[in-house]
């Protein structure tokens, strides 16, 4: 069997085919390893160890950079660079072993992420169970059912409703007619009156979901997982390149995000014990590139000028058209996307934090992958999109991961101990610290910029304590004991702090678009959201000068996931849904790249200074 894999501890024994890399090969075998350039060979992730190297291609320039000679010797190799050899006419076996931890597996959210909804259920579907009623003309006249929509002309049954019907009278006393808007949409045998609902965050790098009750507007569950895309690439420009190659190309990305959504769903479901048939409505968010891919539309005029998403309105699917785990009559909602950058997600986190009803100037800003921010004041609604990449989220840094069990979440400085003090995410048997997550490399800029180990241009200082010299170049050490008695190994690469430079830039000149466009020197309130932002050092992230003075002067709140609350709100009320469109409706977007003077903007703001 091609592409067949068998996992033995830490073994794994791959078929490789003719002209195809390790890194493809694992991909179709459902392993997924970490490969955050999407295969290009700049990123030097996606190491693996392989046994026999006899049959496989020679080293590539790209892995002679990234490998050491110790690496080399060991049998490492990057794993979208090696191949069979270019003779080779028949497929391969190999035996090899993970360097990098694959993609974390689905996790509970229950215990981290406590999201609250605060909203009056009242969802548009509607259950209710029937039974028999003697004998008539026909089996709709028995049930005492309805025609769909009945109002007197044009009234007609979906098929789906007439062949349930035809399949269960004989054997069911009652059945259970699910309600859309009044028309019937499927029925289900015996009596059922639960009706669950999902609602899903689709992020570039994670994807979050929440199993609802929808008549009491309990959240049931809440699960997450990395997005399985990331191995083409972890930005939505990758990831419109890879759609935008071939039909394959968009057709293999959509395929991967249903089967990421279906484990969520599956998931949850296990651990409240529901049923799959009890599912009624899903309504997904995502930045508008996800969101086309889940939806099969290409994302391509997304990724060229003049940047146009196909339709700036919310989009209902049934799942007969795409194949999700639920029942084919069920409805997919997707929230509007006022831009090309400014997507879903971004709209449902506002209506979520209450912005478009607040009276005072407000903003919003959702940092992850691509930071979406909106601001809301007297003078309209704006918002901006910026290019703030996988840095913040743990990628794209040599040590950094999510922020999962055993991740170093804060770094302080102790003066007194001349040293660095660690915390870490609890629940990691194995008692050490397994990389940096996003605040803590935000501390660790932060706090190496306050004691001169950075210097304001982003330069790793020369000739100082606590630095290692490698063949890629200077980098700080982070050694030592958390406070739990994790052990602590491991380090900040210049890089890395370039990566990091790049990063709060772009959210830097974001920010300061949106002050200057409305003309305020003050914002009254901003919160901060997405799992990066709601564990920040807010006073270390402004000495870095990644967020203005302005912000810290006002209230600050932090919400996980508020893009997720939005989601769940729209799921279980569906003026949540009108307000979403008509909020959508009147952001005015502003692209930061056609602000004159964006290149040095954004060299200004790319140094490690307050202002």
């Amino acid at each position: 069997m091609k592409h067949r894999s068998r996992i033995n501890k830490e073994k794994i024994k791959i078929c490789l085919e003719p002209g195809q890399t390790v890194q493809h090969a694992l991909s179709n075998a459902d392993i997924h390893i970490r490969a955050d350039c999407g295969g290009k060979g700049v990123c030097g992730k996606c190491q693996v160890k392989i046994e026999d190297q006899g049959a496989l291609s020679s080293l590539s320039d790209a892995e002679k950079r990234f490998l050491s000679n110790g690496h080399i010797q060991e049998g490492v190799r990057l794993s979208c660079q090696v191949k069979l050899k270019e003779n080779s006419q028949a497929a391969h076996e190999i035996s090899l072993s993970l360097i990098e931890k694959t993609y974390e597996s689905v996790q509970s959210e229950s215990s981290k992420t406590k999201i609250q909804v605060m909203v009056r259920p009242q969802a548009t579907i509607s259950r209710s169970v029937i039974s028999p009623s003697g004998f008539s003309s026909s089996l709709t006249d028995c049930f005492n059912l309805s025609p769909a929509g009945a109002n007197g002309s044009g009234s007609y049954f979906s098929l789906e409703v007439l062949h349930r019907l035809s399949r269960y009278f004989a054997a069911e006393k009652e059945l259970t007619v699910v309600q859309r808007g009044g028309l019937a949409s499927t029925i289900l045998p015996g009596s059922r009156r639960r009706s669950l609902g999902i609602a899903v965050d689709l992020g570039t790098t994670t994807i979050a979901a929440y199993l609802c009750d929808l008549p009491s507007g309990k959240i049931l569950a809440a699960c997450s997982k990395a997005n399985s895309q990331r191995i083409h690439g972890y930005d939505v420009i990758s990831r419109i390149e890879f759609a935008s190659k071939a039909e394959s190309g968009l057709k293999k990305l959509q395929i991967e995000a249903i089967h990421d959504i279906n484990e969520l769903i599956n998931q949850s479901l296990r651990e409240t014990e529901q049923c799959i048939d009890d599912i009624d409505d899903v309504c997904v968010v995502g930045n508008p590139t996800m969101q086309s891919i889940f939806a099969g539309i290409s994302p391509l005029s997304i990724g060229r000028a003049p940047y146009l998403p196909v339709t700036n309105e919310p989009i209902d699917i049934s799942n007969h058209s795409l194949g999700l785990c639920v029942r084919k009559d069920v409805n997919i909602h997707l929230f509007p996307m006022p831009s090309a950058f400014v997507g879903g997600d971004a709209i449902a986190a506002a209506t979520a934090t209450g912005i478009t009803t607040s009276g005072e100037s407000l903003l919003v800003v959702d940092l992850g992958t691509n930071g979406e921010l909106i601001l809301i004041s007297g003078q309209g609604v704006v918002a901006t999109s910026a290019a703030t990449g996988p840095a913040f989220e743990g990628y794209s840094i040599s040590c950094g991961v999510r922020a999962v069990p055993g991740a170093v979440s804060k770094i302080t400085w102790n003066a007194r101990k001349n040293e660095f003090d660690y915390e870490i995410i609890p629940g990691n048997p194995e008692k050490r610290a397994i990389g940096l997550c996003g605040s803590a490399i935000i501390d660790a800029v932060a706090e190496c910029r306050k004691i001169n180990l950075i210097q304001p241009n982003g330069r790793i200082t020369p000739d100082v304590s606590g630095l290692i010299e490698e063949d890629s170049g200077r980098a700080i050490a982070f050694k030592g004991m958390a406070k739990d008695g994790s052990e602590v190994d491991l380090k900040l690469t210049q890089k890395d702090v370039r990566q990091i430079q790049l990063a709060k830039a772009a959210l830097r000149v974001g920010i300061d678009a949106l002050l200057e466009t409305t003309g305020l020197d003050a914002i009254q309130k901003t919160i901060f959201t997405g799992a990066f932002g709601a564990g920040l050092n807010w006073e270390n992230a402004c000495s870095i000068g990644m967020v203005p003075k302005p912000i810290l002067q006002g209230k600050i709140e932090t919400i996980h996931n508020a893009a997720g609350v939005g989601a769940v709100n729209a799921l279980l009320n569906r003026t949540y849904r009108d307000q979403a469109r008509n909020f959508a409706k009147t952001v005015r977007c502003i692209k930061l790249e056609s602000l004159p003077e964006f290149s040095s903007i954004f060299a200004q703001a790319s140094e490690l200074n307050a202002s």
